[in-house]
């Protein structure tokens, strides 16, 4: 299955990128004598670089402005980028300039992204880079079940830079599995474990004459494998894209492909 030419508005709008990243006090302490900051910075600026042309990116920086225990330091986040085309020199700008400074509102900052993509259509993807636990009596994981009973479909990525306990590093773990989302730990000197692009591919399914799921995928992954049959394909996004009558057989393999030129979109189906 490969989706190919122009992005398909039909089925996905240009994603949503938010980039959030902590920079409170603590992310100043070293991780085998580089602080936890610029490990930070420089794992977003290798996902930055690396992001597709079509990509809407905003920036929000908490702990940035206001010390630990001064007036507003649990308030003090802040999307410094609004949502945009991807500027990539602009946003590794803004990343590399940073100061870690102050506290650590993280259930704040999660709970702005309803107001952050309000309006915005299209997958949203979450990045955040982190050292910590909430140090303002915020709950993450009741913020993210908020965010999701509003109705916001979103995927959150958490970049874990050497937490302190082991309880706020579960509840991190928790968030992304709630939104599908993942947990990583950076490595050096490409602290990426997958390709991000991987990320912004279009999830299917197939099912069979009754309806049920037999297989999904990513476009452009590589191949699945289903049994013999005929089968629907619905690619999923903003407005599913319904394909009926695939048939696959035994030892063969069937192609897919869509592609979008101008306002035409085109189907084609090889083999069996």
């Amino acid at each position: 299955m490969v989706a190919l030419g122009e992005p398909i508005a039909a089925v996905s709008a240009p994603p949503q990128l938010e980039i959030i990243l902590d920079a409170s006090y603590s992310m100043n302490q070293p991780i085998n004598y580089r602080k936890k900051i610029d490990i930070a910075k420089e794992v977003l600026t290798q996902i930055v670089r690396d992001l597709p042309d079509d990509v809407t990116a905003g920036l929000r920086i908490y702990g940035h402005r206001i010390d630990t225990g001064k007036p507003g330091d649990c308030e003090d986040s802040e999307l410094v980028m609004p949502f945009g085309k991807v500027d990539k020199e602009m946003l590794v700008t803004r990343v590399k300039a940073v100061k870690a400074l102050g506290n650590t509102p993280i259930a704040y900052s999660l709970s702005q992204l309803a107001k952050d993509f309000h309006g915005v259509p299209g997958e949203k993807i979450v990045i955040l880079a982190t050292d910590g636990k909430e140090d303002c009596k915020g709950n993450p994981p009741a913020a993210v079940r908020e965010l999701q009973s509003q109705g916001l479909k979103f995927r959150l990525e958490i970049i874990g830079l050497a937490f302190a306990d082991r309880a706020s590093k579960q509840q991190m773990e928790e968030i992304a599995q709630m939104t599908g989302g993942q947990f990583t730990k950076p490595r050096t000197p490409r602290p990426w474990p997958r390709p991000f692009n991987e990320r912004w591919r279009l999830p299917y399914d197939v099912l069979d004459s009754a309806g049920a799921k037999v297989a999904d995928g990513l476009t452009g992954q590589s191949q699945i494998k289903v049994p013999e049959g005929v089968f629907t394909v619905i690619i999923h996004g903003d407005k599913p894209i319904k394909i009926p009558h695939i048939r696959i057989a035994n030892s063969r393999t069937t192609k897919v492909s869509l592609k979008k030129e101008g306002q035409e979109l085109g189907i084609q189906v090889q083999g069996p």
